[in-house]
């Protein structure tokens, strides 16, 4: 449209101009005539009168003088002018087609970019307002990508806007779904896939709102009991388990750090540079190792294709401190006590990495150093030894930071050894297994290669008749009947087959008529070892520091126990709650 007014207004200035070339020549003509005229015709008269004897009259005299008018240069003028014009509108006339064709293909591809194969008006009154439909159309062909920017810009606000309606409705739905969730649903009083207790409702009260303790508790609280938490923890792990693992040679290892606040997981070293002294009595370790360049190293668990350990480091100071209250305990025994301190190794010893096995990640050279700080009273048993000896069979669980019962089996061995006593043959046991068992290492990493594969609990029957109470006091005046080796578990910590997990205080009565009384105290990885003991003494006191508050020297006095025995592996002995626990059970002013 555009293009036709130019062209009309081209015409129109063209024709002026022509107009102005024709009448140019005319007005300079009549101004010769008007000025310079009178001049020639008064010296033509006057030639005229002089010539009269020539014989030429006043008429050829006026020819001359008009011959040149007629030759005049407007004339040439006037031809140009007709001629340039005439030029000009071709080549304009050639450069409006082309511009026009390449104007109208720039339309039609940003016109086909909206989907539209010609802007009808609406759409042109949507992307420039009111106006005029064929000034619309203009404005495309003057700038034919505005329509383009115009609607994308048009279609991102509104994809935006939808974007924010529907988060904005997604986050308060869930609030309102989770938060209608957890005023109606039952609080749990126990996490299976943690194996802990979680926090219960805080009691509200004025105080606690005001001293801002009830808010802590209430996070706390709900942070236990978030609806399907349990499920949430698994997506989790899974995210987890692709985003740590990652494929080294034909082995996939990788080491995660992990937030161990569970007592039964317990204690976790610290890599000061610290190196222990060396022995010779604890033999040397030649299990077959994982070499350095399978793993890499970011934390405290590696994970080794199916199986996870805890990463051990030595620290002088926690072996000091544990070697402290082993001896102030076995000091304020009773005279003729026996004392026994027994320290385990742990899985990494045996299946980690060559690194993880020496220098200050020894186990082997961390309890030998910690045995040399005993005292005379304390007779240790090299548990160790019997251990590297086995360390084919399955003496550690993959998913689980405990031994086996067969672990346990062999540290047995090496106590009976060590006590004078005599261990049955393994052979001469019934077994059976509680199955699909994933442990603590499982629900810290979360690792799928080891919820895909579990555990099994090997269970070694007892060959006596025994039995087993719980008591919460150490004046046994509550006690509650439980197993020794169970048959199944109901739970997911199948570990709690060995004398009902984490007990204060059991006592266990055997058929085994010969007097003999020990006292074992212990964190969890003494849970598997006690049955075995029940081969060889009348009766089995069992004490967790971590649950019972006694005067322990009272309490072996009174039940004329002659032997007493401390069970920990290495991570045991840096946990700072146990060993303080352990401590408070030799000083009778706290008891009093």
């Amino acid at each position: 449209m555009s293009s036709k007014r130019a062209k009309k207004k081209k015409q129109k200035q063209l024709e002026e101009k022509q107009l102005e070339a024709e009448l140019q020549p005319a007005e300079k003509a009549q101004d010769e005539e008007d000025i310079p005229a009178p001049q020639e015709s008064e010296n033509e008269t006057e030639a005229v009168a002089e010539n009269t004897q020539s014989g030429e009259t006043a008429e050829n005299a006026e020819a001359e003088a008009q011959e040149p008018e007629e030759i005049q240069e407007p004339e040439i003028e006037k031809d140009v002018f007709q001629e340039e014009p005439h030029d000009e509108q071709l080549i304009v006339e050639q450069k409006e087609k082309e511009d026009f064709a390449v104007m109208m293909q720039d339309f039609k591809a940003a016109v086909e970019q909206v989907n539209e194969k010609d802007p009808d008006e609406e759409t042109l009154i949507r992307l420039f307002g009111e106006c005029d439909t064929d000034s619309h159309k203009e404005k495309v062909i003057e700038n034919p990508y505005e329509i383009v920017e115009k609607e994308e810009h048009r279609i991102a606000h509104l994809v935006l806007k939808i974007l924010y309606a529907a988060s904005a409705l997604l986050f308060t739905g869930a609030l309102l779904v989770f938060g209608i969730i957890s005023f109606c649903d039952e609080d749990k009083l126990v996490s299976q896939t943690e194996n802990r207790t979680l926090t219960q409702k805080p009691a509200l009260t004025l105080s606690a709102i005001f001293s801002g303790e009830y808010t802590v508790q209430f996070e706390n609280y709900y942070s236990d009991n978030f609806p399907a938490r349990d499920f949430f923890i698994g997506v989790n792990g899974k995210i987890k388990d692709v985003l740590t693992r990652f494929s080294v040679g034909d082995n996939t290892d990788v080491i995660i750090s992990v937030d161990k606040s569970d007592d039964d997981f317990a204690g976790e070293g610290v890599d000061l540079g610290n190196k222990p002294e060396n022995s010779d009595e604890i033999k040397e370790n030649t299990a077959e190792v994982t070499p350095d360049d399978e793993a890499s190293i970011k934390g405290s668990i590696i994970l080794s294709g199916d199986r996870a350990m805890e990463i051990y480091t030595y620290n002088e100071s926690d072996a000091k401190r544990y070697a402290s209250v082993v001896n102030k305990t076995a000091a304020a025994m009773p005279d003729g006590v026996k004392f026994y301190s027994l320290v385990s190794p742990t899985a990494v010893e045996f299946y980690g990495t060559k690194t993880y096995r020496e220098g200050v990640h020894s186990q082997r050279d961390a309890i030998k150093n910690i045995y040399s700080k005993l005292s005379d009273d304390v007779i240790t048993v090299d548990a160790y030894s019997a251990l590297v000896e086995k360390s084919e069979e399955y003496i550690y669980f993959r998913t689980d930071h405990h031994w086996t019962a067969r672990g346990a089996y062999y540290a047995y061995t090496a106590f009976c050894n060590t006590a004078g006593v005599t261990a049955p043959k393994i052979e001469s046991f019934t077994t059976h297994n509680i199955e699909d068992f994933v442990g603590s290492l499982y629900r810290s990493s979360q690792a799928e290669a080891l919820k895909k594969n579990p555990d099994y609990v090997e269970c070694f029957e007892l060959l006596v008749d025994a039995t087993n109470t719980v008591y919460s006091t150490p004046e046994m005046t509550d006690g509650i009947n439980t197993y020794i080796v169970a048959k199944k578990v109901n739970a997911d910590n199948k570990y709690l087959a060995f004398i009902s997990g984490d007990q204060p205080l059991e006592k266990i009565k055997t058929n085994v008529a010969n007097g003999k009384k020990i006292l074992v105290l212990k964190e969890s990885f003494g849970n598997a070892f006690v049955p075995f003991l029940c081969n060889n003494y009348e009766e089995v006191y069992v004490v967790d520091p971590r649950k019972m508050d006694m005067y322990l020297p009272d309490f072996v006095k009174e039940n004329g126990i002659q032997e007493v025995l401390a069970i920990n592996y290495c991570f045991g002995i840096s946990n700072s709650k146990y060993c303080n626990e352990l401590e408070k059970l030799t000083v009778k002013e706290v008891k009093e």
